[in-house]
């Protein structure tokens, strides 16, 4: 930018005429670099939930037919045997999964199985397996209608809240 340097009566320079210009320039440029920072910042943010959200799906299928809770006489995904789920530990689930996953789980998460009849003794299936810490980070959880197998005559509608988080 090239400055013009003006001449009054009194051969006084008004190089101050351009300082205007030049603030508003500087603050457009400022303004411009910010909203591209911020619209960069949300777009890895985006990419993060997105890579999160495909571990959310794929881990959820894993835990779904998980044969440590599936009930053995109906051998499908989302019915699980009650004997099974009092027996589960978090550090036997963590281990197993670990085994049986592709890929390493490299995230925290917490599964929450929930009967949702409503007998008094059916607060004894509610369990929650936690690995790792979920109070930072990207958080997304998601849950399923399951079946809960308390004996051969009776069955319990149930809830599988699955909440995975970044490391």
């Amino acid at each position: 930018m090239m400055m013009k340097f003006k001449y009054d009566t009194n051969g006084v320079v008004a190089i101050f005429e351009e300082i205007p210009v030049v603030i508003i320039v500087t603050i457009t440029l400022g303004f411009f670099l910010l909203s591209f920072l911020s619209a960069y910042g949300q777009l890895h943010e985006q990419e993060r939930k997105s890579d999160l959200e495909e571990n959310l799906l794929g881990f959820s299928n894993l835990v779904l037919s998980y044969d440590g809770l599936m009930d053995e006489q109906k051998g499908r995904a989302g019915f699980y045997d009650g004997d099974k789920i009092l027996t589960l530990t978090s550090e036997k689930l963590k281990n197993d999964l670990c085994a049986t996953a592709d890929s390493n789980i490299d995230f925290n998460y917490e599964i929450m199985i929930q009967d949702l009849s409503m007998e008094t003794s059916s607060a004894r299936y509610n369990k929650t397996f936690t690995v790792g810490n979920l109070t930072s980070g990207n958080i997304i959880s998601r849950f399923w209608t399951i079946d809960i197998r308390v004996s051969d005559s009776e069955i319990h509608i149930g809830r599988l809240l699955i909440t995975i988080g970044e490391k």
